[in-house]
């Protein structure tokens, strides 16, 4: 099985989605604030859960504050780091099946942004903590 992981490494929580394809095989939320250990258990939790062999792995994306913090995922996988407002403009759009949309995300921090399909995200205003 070749699956690719996703990951979003937040200050406080961790979101794992992986992905055969285009069918989410497996997501969930993982608590720590260390994003090297939140990768290594998102790892070991895939693993566990979906029985996947060394091999199964094909990618890795990384996006989140903590991403920077990462240089290179345990055994070798190949990471690609993915800028936070891009992925969430695409998912946004994708998942509301629209060209453009005010998408508003919230965590630690709060970001309005204004997205078109194709387009880099236009960051409106936010704030952070």
């Amino acid at each position: 099985m070749a699956v690719t992981l996703g990951i979003d490494l937040g200050s406080s929580t961790a979101k794992l989605a992986v992905m055969d394809g285009e069918r989410l095989l497996l997501k969930q939320r993982i608590y720590t604030k260390n994003p090297e250990e939140a990768l290594t258990l998102a790892l070991r939790d895939a693993k566990a859960a979906l029985e996947l062999a060394r091999g199964d792995v094909e990618s890795i994306g990384l996006t989140g504050v903590g991403a920077s913090f990462v240089r290179a995922a345990p055994y070798d996988l190949p990471v690609r780091h993915i800028d936070e407002f891009e992925a969430g403009s695409a998912g946004a759009l994708a998942a509301a099946d629209v060209d453009e949309a005010l998408l508003v995300t919230l965590g630690t921090g709060t970001a309005f942004l204004h997205v078109k399909r194709g387009e880099k995200p236009e960051h409106l205003c936010g704030s952070g903590i």
